[in-house]
């Protein structure tokens, strides 16, 4: 799992340096509303998605034992899945641009329908990858499909100028995905549905989870296109991107390979329970204190790198970044209890975190605009958090709380302390340029991280955890360099 996740560190880390350049300079050739149009018509792309998702790779993953019929069949189900949603987009098109008032919707949503029917072409060979732990093959896969996507889409981007560049980008490199799956895994699937029954069982619930999981992470976004309109919503859209960068590119490395490792040892119960300790430890020690600093210096960072233009997404990113800090603290719960086939559970939590958002968006707060929304997803992720942590003792009773507060404590106290330093570091250096406070903040406040995590982890004894593992990739980093 440590090998694995490695690589998709290097993943990751390679597509998010892309994302990072691609945002910023897109964000600088490109409008408010340019992205809010792309938001919207990517918002009713997903709603249609998990309306008709059958959780085919979770599927595929998450079993044990699976033969080339039951893998031919799930390429077909697939393609039939994604076809049902181009259709289902194409034809709903004109009446979503009626819906939010803009006309420019319609051929933005037809296109994304023809780019998501083409990736229904896919070929299993990066699920298959996942499944059986080849992760050099699988990341190889995903590296390359983004390089070429970033390439066209930036030049696209210099030469148009408009939104149109990224619906060209995305259609492009869903082309290029299907040709790389079946260079790299060149075994052609069957048209079929010989085994459709053994796929629908799960599928269900996976189905209720994907929806309750939608409407969890985008019913703030289709609300605020609705009230406050487009360039409110391309803040809130490029806010919200920049807020899930920090948790989401240290998390996922670890969550792709920590899902296949559980479900390997679902049938251990020790096994599992130190897996997902350690996961909890390390994802809590690296993506806490990433997400809980982008919001302290969303201030300086956002005109610095996007410039004055989106100054109204600085709230909106102080909030948000706070929320996927706290999300940080549920992704090794959420993927345990996937391992072990509780998709039920799952799409219960999903369905009950989306009902708490609704609740406060339609019910005690019917006015709310996007600052409070944004605060509203703070809120939402600690009732994850706790529901997370009741589903897990319940499902694996020898994991309990304690366990799970002493992989915590001292990422969480070192986050404390450091958000001290950096707020001290704000207030003194008031009268610096912004770039210049936001590399003194970046700087003083990873130093603190680091000094405060591993004092108080030398205070404890160096007992085993996630301070241990960092200090031996980094000694393996360090005499591999040597």
């Amino acid at each position: 799992m440590v090998s694995g996740a490695a690589l998709y560190i290097a993943m990751r880390w390679f597509d998010r340096s892309i994302g990072v350049v691609s945002t910023i300079v897109l964000a600088r050739l490109l409008t408010t509303e340019d992205f809010g149009i792309v938001a919207l018509a990517s918002i009713a792309l997903g709603l249609a998605v998990v309306l008709l998702d059958l959780g085919i790779n979770l599927t595929v993953v998450q079993r044990r034992d699976i033969d080339q019929d039951e893998l031919d069949t799930a390429w077909t189900l697939r393609l039939l899945q994604n076809a049902a949603v181009a259709a289902v987009l194409a034809s709903s098109s004109a009446w979503i641009a009626d819906y939010y008032h803009d006309e420019r919707l319609a051929p933005v949503i037809a296109a994304l329908a023809f780019a998501y029917l083409l990736d229904g072409l896919t070929g299993l060979g990066p699920i298959i990858f996942q499944k059986r732990q080849e992760y050099a093959r699988e990341v190889a896969f995903f590296m390359s499909k983004r390089a070429i996507g970033f390439l066209v889409t930036m030049a696209l981007a210099f030469w148009w100028r408009s939104y149109w560049a990224l619906i060209a980008g995305t259609i492009l490199s869903n082309v290029a995905g299907v040709a790389l799956s079946y260079a790299m895994h060149r075994q052609m699937p069957r048209f079929t549905l010989s085994r459709w029954r053994g796929f629908f069982g799960a599928s269900s619930w996976l189905t209720l989870r994907a929806i309750g999981s939608y409407a969890t992470s985008q019913l703030d976004k289709l609300v605020i296109g609705r009230r406050d309109g487009p360039a409110m919503l391309g803040a809130y859209s490029i806010a919200d991107q920049v807020s899930a960068m920090p948790a989401s590119e240290l998390l996922a490395p670890t969550s792709r390979a920590l899902f296949p490792a559980m479900a390997a040892s679902q049938d251990d119960p020790a096994k599992l329970r130190r897996i997902y300790l350690s996961a909890l430890g390390i994802q809590c020690l690296l993506a806490l204190p990433a997400s809980v600093g982008l919001a302290l210096v969303a201030g300086d960072m956002v005109p610095v790198v996007l410039g004055e233009k989106w100054a109204q997404a600085v709230p909106l990113m102080a909030a948000l970044a706070l929320a996927y800090g706290m999300n940080s603290l549920t992704s090794a719960g959420n993927y345990l209890l996937l391992s072990l086939g509780e998709f039920r559970w799952q799409a219960l939590l999903q369905w009950g975190m989306a009902a708490v958002l609704a609740l406060l968006v339609f019910g005690a707060f019917p006015q709310s605009g996007g600052r409070e929304i944004a605060w509203f997803r703070v809120v939402l992720g600690g009732v994850g958090v706790v529901a997370v942590i009741g589903l897990v003792t319940y499902r694996l009773p020898i994991v309990t709380i304690t366990d799970m507060v002493r992989q915590c404590v001292r990422p969480v106290l070192a986050t404390l302390a450091m958000a001290a330093v950096v707020t001290g570091i704000q207030i003194l250096a008031a009268a610096l340029p912004q770039w210049l406070r936001l590399v003194i903040g970046v700087a003083s406040g990873a130093a603190a991280y680091a000094t405060a995590l591993f004092g108080a982890w030398r205070l404890a004894g160096r007992p085993v955890g996630a301070e241990r593992w960092m200090l031996e990739r980094l000694a393996a980093l360090l005499g591999r360099q040597a």
